[in-house]
């Protein structure tokens, strides 16, 4: 992976320490999303990216460690984080993606930012 980086998202989370987090957009069961508290939808305020000139002739990859979390399961950890509104820390089990099995990284980007 490249840098600078930045963690957005920690275990299902905003991230705590970031002082610009992702705002998140609630999920409806429609079309392909049929469980949708297994889905996330985020916005990255992208101003943040902006405040270091070099940024704005760099392109940005996102890169996402996710868990294919099977829902049959109820107990499933992976399927079950929440996040407090208060601070965005998760309540219960506090393990790294990473030792989810149905752990995957996934790579999305060039996103291209450019000056206005």
């Amino acid at each position: 992976m490249s840098l600078p980086q930045w963690d957005l998202i920690v275990n299902g989370c905003a991230n705590s320490k970031d002082p610009h987090p992702v705002i998140f957009h609630s999920v409806l069961p429609k079309g392909r999303v049929h469980y949708p508290s297994n889905v996330k939808r985020f916005e990255v305020p992208m101003f943040v990216f902006a405040e270091d000139k070099d940024n704005l002739n760099r392109q940005v990859f996102v890169h996402c460690e996710v868990v294919i979390c099977d829902v049959r399961n109820p107990v499933d950890a992976a399927c079950n984080v929440q996040c407090s509104d208060q601070d965005n820390t998760m309540k219960g089990q506090k393990l790294a993606v990473s030792d989810y099995p149905g752990f995957k990284h996934v790579t999305s980007g060039p996103i291209i930012i450019m000056s206005p």
